[in-house]
């Protein structure tokens, strides 16, 4: 019996959490303009290590579920393109868009957030193995 397989083309995209940003009120969203700061900017070591499991974790599965998926990890230091991405992932997931001003408050209220093709399947946590497993396999 001959079975026709469907390659379905997937990109992941993963916006992380922001920077703890412990500088102060003058640093912004990101560390990079942080000068003279008497304590550690950027993540704890557990949340890095959290990070960089889920990815491990979303390429492991992306590409057994699709050969041509594409791994897409915004870099929230560059925040035009990141309000961007994500108001292109909240559109298509039927959710308002944010600006400059909203930004940080709904990254920090639902950072990380995980999009299969622009669409949500996690926020506000990094799921399990086998929840990715099972929101990959039932993608259209």
């Amino acid at each position: 019996e001959f079975r026709r397989v469907l390659f379905r083309s997937v990109t992941v995209t993963v916006f992380p959490k922001l920077n703890n940003d412990s500088c102060g009120t003058s640093c912004g969203v990101s560390c990079n303009s942080c000068s003279g700061c008497d304590s550690n900017c950027g993540f704890t070591e557990a949340e890095g290590e959290q990070m960089d499991n889920l990815y491990f974790k979303l390429e492991e599965i992306g590409f057994k579920n699709s050969p041509d998926c594409r791994m897409d990890f915004v870099n929230t230091s560059d925040i035009d393109y990141s309000i961007e991405r994500l108001n292109m992932v909240l559109v298509t997931s039927g959710k308002s868009t944010v600006t400059h001003y909203t930004y940080g408050e709904y990254m920090n209220e639902n950072a990380p957030i995980i999009a299969l093709n622009s669409k949500i399947i996690s926020e506000k946590r990094i799921p399990t193995k086998d929840e990715l497993s099972k929101a990959f396999e039932s993608f259209p």
